[in-house]
């Protein structure tokens, strides 16, 4: 077999455009220069998406810092930014209720605190917000009794109260 496979009466469709058969042309020499790499490389740049603007940044919840002020380790803060702040709240109150994860029955549990910690911190908050806003001790305490069905005696109240006037 002497032929080449890209002689002119090979394919019809070659003399239809005057082309010949593609790369399978014969007579036409390759260049002399080329096919090869660029000289000029440039580092990788796979991020192809620009940094979201600020305003899109997920922000964090700020509920979650009631969470750190009580004292919540570092690992529940994490998990409670990961499956969510009412979600966290459900799971911590199922944790709390069970005896049975209290005590290290071999599981290793990073330490959280009872749930009533931050019930004691909600209610405390909203002494404080009541106070601020100018509400005496016994009308507060009527709020804390019809609101968070919660009997608190006017001396906690007032001791309270007057804790969010030292912290400001």
């Amino acid at each position: 077999m002497s032929e080449k496979r890209s002689e002119r009466g090979e394919n019809a469709q070659a003399d239809l455009f005057g082309l010949g058969v593609g790369a399978r042309q014969g007579g036409l020499q390759p260049p002399l220069a080329g096919g090869e790499y660029l000289n000029d490389c440039t580092p990788p740049n796979f991020s192809t998406l620009e940094p979201a603007p600020a305003a899109e940044k997920k922000r964090r919840d700020p509920r979650l810092c009631e969470l750190e002020k009580i004292g919540i380790p570092g690992v529940w803060l994490r998990i409670a930014e990961r499956v969510g702040f009412d979600t966290f709240l459900d799971l911590w109150r199922m944790l709390s209720e069970d005896d049975r994860v209290r005590h290290d029955g071999g599981a290793r549990l990073p330490k959280l605190r009872c749930y009533s910690a931050y019930s004691r911190y909600q209610r405390n908050q909203y002494i404080r917000s009541l106070a601020a806003q100018g509400m005496p001790p016994n009308m507060i305490q009527e709020a804390l009794r019809r609101q968070l069905n919660e009997c608190l005696h006017l001396t906690n109240i007032i001791r309270i109260a007057n804790r969010a006037k030292i912290e400001k």
